[in-house]
């Protein structure tokens, strides 16, 4: 049978014991425990919550701003659409406008050139029949010389402008384009003469032509 281990005084364990802290819960909401948990924030964070603030503030009137933009664009296009279509409508207007006169002037044009041919043609027949007129009764006037010469009867001369006279006279369905025929002839004669007042005129113009030339040279 073994026999029973002696211990030692110096292995005996020494008793111990733990006390406990008792926390005064009341304490905890007094003005110095919450200066002391407001004291506990560090100040960088403090900065960091404002500077987040006053970007998420910067941030919102930058929206604030595209969208007043947004709304000024959307209405520039509008403005812009409105002129353009009132552009053309007025350039849709104006070829209207354009096209029509140019046929109504076109079909003035032809209106008036188909009536001067109808003149011209009117006149030259006019003329043509005047001239023959003219010449048959000049052939009567020469063959009734003749037949006066050959029975040895004279007869009194008289100036050219009196025979015209007559002959125009005789034929009142031509006195009218007769009458403007010599109207322009005498008119014509009378231009051409030395004394007329435009023959002045006339003779300076070449003068002050020639005589800046002549100093020239």
């Amino acid at each position: 049978m073994p026999k029973p281990i002696k211990q030692s005084p110096a292995s005996k364990a020494a008793p111990f014991s733990v006390k406990r802290k008792q926390i005064n819960f009341n304490l905890l909401d007094t003005p110095i425990s919450r200066n002391s948990s407001q004291s506990s924030i560090h100040p960088t964070s403090i900065l960091s919550s404002e500077s987040f603030t006053y970007k998420q503030q910067l941030l919102k009137e930058k929206d604030d701003q595209i969208i007043d933009l947004k709304k000024q664009v959307d209405g520039l296009n509008q403005e812009l659409q409105t002129i353009r279509h009132q552009n053309r409508l007025m350039e849709n207007e104006r070829t209207k406008f354009e096209a029509n006169m140019i046929e109504k002037c076109s079909q003035e044009k032809r209106q008036v050139e188909l009536e001067l041919g109808i003149l011209k043609k009117t006149h030259v027949e006019k003329m043509q029949d005047l001239s023959t007129t003219l010449n048959q009764l000049l052939g009567t006037i020469a063959s009734l010389k003749d037949q006066l010469a050959k029975n040895n009867i004279s007869i009194e001369q008289e100036p050219d402008g009196m025979i015209l006279d007559r002959l125009i006279e005789s034929q009142s369905c031509y006195k009218k384009d007769a009458q403007f025929i010599q109207d322009a002839y005498y008119k014509v004669k009378q231009e051409t003469h030395i004394h007329h007042p435009l023959w002045p005129s006339i003779q300076v113009g070449p003068s002050c032509i020639v005589a800046p030339i002549i100093h020239w040279h």
